[in-house]
């Protein structure tokens, strides 16, 4: 900002300077006519001067005479001369240095447009860079809100398997209570076919052993099926 302020400063006092410099310019133009006028004049009078100081053939001797007003005349037209050429180089100067001012002028001109488009990317680049920062922002939200979903639907799938697990662990003991409760009353059917008479009862031990029998197939297939109950467990 300081730069810029330096650089409009800058920019209106070369204004200032080329303004100044114009003035000027029509100034001389119209000093050093009013001089090629007034050295057209003193050449004239210089002339003038020059016939008066030569004697007439009545006055005999040299024609010239040796007079000093010839010789402040001619340093008078030296001076004159001297300073008119000083005047045309100052014109030739001060036309350079108008070039110059309209050439920084121009310079001036596209720098603060640099300028202006610099401050526009400047801008931009900001404004793109917040952008970048509310997206990693949403980005790095979006993925805790994802990692954290993802960790309670884990959740929630083991709490559903343990519960899973806990129910068949209970069907699982309450089936080995029953193959036991089976086992028992197989044994016990056993020992009762071995003390029963033969002769006695054989029609009623017969039935037995056929009933014995079912239990045994039915106390197998519920051992199979609690081997399979625990196998998953």
């Amino acid at each position: 900002m300081f730069c810029a302020n330096t650089k409009l400063e800058h920019h209106g006092d070369c204004k200032n300077m080329l303004d100044e410099a114009h003035n000027a310019l029509v100034i001389i133009h119209e000093y050093v006519a009013r001089l090629d006028a007034d050295m057209k004049v003193r050449a004239c009078g210089l002339q003038a001067v020059k016939d008066s100081n030569k004697r007439i053939p009545h006055e005999g001797g040299d024609a010239e005479v040796d007079e000093r007003d010839e010789l402040i005349n001619e340093a008078e037209n030296k001076l004159c001369t001297s300073l008119l050429e000083r005047m045309n180089q100052l014109i030739k100067n001060l036309e350079e240095e108008v070039k110059n001012v309209a050439q920084e002028e121009t310079m001036i001109s596209e720098f603060n447009k640099l300028i202006y488009t610099e401050t526009k990317l400047l801008a931009d680049e900001e404004a793109k860079r917040e952008e970048k920062k509310r997206l990693i922002t949403e980005l790095m939200n979006n993925a805790g809100n994802l990692v954290l979903d993802s960790l309670h639907e884990h959740s929630n799938r083991k709490k559903v398997e343990a519960n899973r697990l806990a129910k068949q662990a209970v069907c699982a003991a309450d089936l080995q209570k029953l193959v036991q409760h089976f086992m028992h009353r197989v044994e016990v059917a056993k020992d009762d076919t071995r003390t029963t008479s033969s002769g006695f009862r054989s029609h009623e031990t017969s039935d037995e052993v056929h009933s014995v029998a079912e239990n045994e197939c039915t106390a197998a297939g519920l051992i199979k099926l609690a081997a399979y109950l625990f196998g998953l467990h």
